[in-house]
């Protein structure tokens, strides 16, 4: 990363705002929507994102579920179609 120049601004050619830029001022996502999207961090936003669902099962099916990747898919996909059926 550079390092900021030490040096001194002159500020003397910088004007002061006035009530009437504050009140032409809009937000950056607004004013500059392209690059405030460009800029955005974090995970992209998903159409459909998933819900945090909670409910007590067994300890060790609960253990078993977490040990295995792919149980953890069947699981899921069982209880989709458990959902489904109206089970």
């Amino acid at each position: 990363m550079k390092k900021a120049s030490k040096r001194k601004v002159d500020e003397t050619d910088i004007p002061e705002l006035t009530a009437a830029d504050f009140a032409k001022m809009r937000p950056a996502r607004v004013a500059i929507p392209k690059f405030v999207e460009a800029t955005r961090r974090g995970r992209p936003k998903l159409d459909h994102p998933k819900s945090m669902m909670s409910f007590r099962i067994d300890a060790d099916l609960m253990v078993r579920i977490k040990k295995s990747p792919e149980l953890r898919k069947r699981a899921i996909k069982a209880f989709e179609r458990a959902v489904r059926k109206g089970a």
